[in-house]
């Protein structure tokens, strides 16, 4: 059985730092879903910032279609036993994998706003703000809310692997 492990949570949270320690450590298939938007923007000769993908993204969903991100996700997730997604935001986008990988698990990674805005090298209100918008427009919250798991990025990388380590033990042995 393929072990799929889609971790979510707010911007700077660590979500792409658990997703290369497992491709790195272990071969995981890594897929972003902020990829996809970025690649359409970039066909239009749009920087890929994230205040582009906010402002088209409705216009880009709009004219390749509401699944399409995550119709995407899923063609990449073919033919791999191994797989951490980055960035599930959409509520639809989680029951859609639960529903094409009922093994999958959602793992919230959380970290104080300060520790976030460092990482992102923006200010906490900027960082807030963002928060904001991936709530009430994206819906991120009720993705957090469904989490099968959380495990905290507050220190060091050593105790965020050591936090994947045993999730990984206790799921995917």
């Amino acid at each position: 059985m393929p072990c799929v492990i889609c971790f979510v949570g707010y911007a700077g949270s660590g979500k792409d730092a658990a997703c290369n320690y497992l491709r790195k450590k272990f071969g995981f298939r890594k897929i972003n879903t902020g990829s996809y938007m970025s690649r359409k923007l970039e066909e239009k000769g749009i920087s890929p910032t994230h205040e582009n993908k906010c402002k088209y993204s409705k216009l880009l969903l709009k004219e390749f279609g509401d699944n399409y991100i995550i119709n995407a996700v899923l063609k990449d997730m073919e033919g791999h036993e191994k797989i951490a997604v980055s960035g599930v935001r959409r509520p639809k986008e989680m029951r859609t994998i639960k529903k094409h990988h009922p093994e999958a698990i959602f793992v919230e990674v959380f970290a104080i706003p300060e520790k976030r805005a460092k990482r992102r090298k923006v200010s906490v209100e900027k960082l807030l703000a963002r928060d904001e918008h991936d709530v009430k427009v994206l819906g991120l919250k009720k993705v957090l809310e469904k989490a099968d798991y959380e495990i905290s990025n507050n220190d060091t990388k050593k105790h965020l692997y050591a936090r994947i380590n045993a999730l990984l033990k206790k799921n995917c042995s």
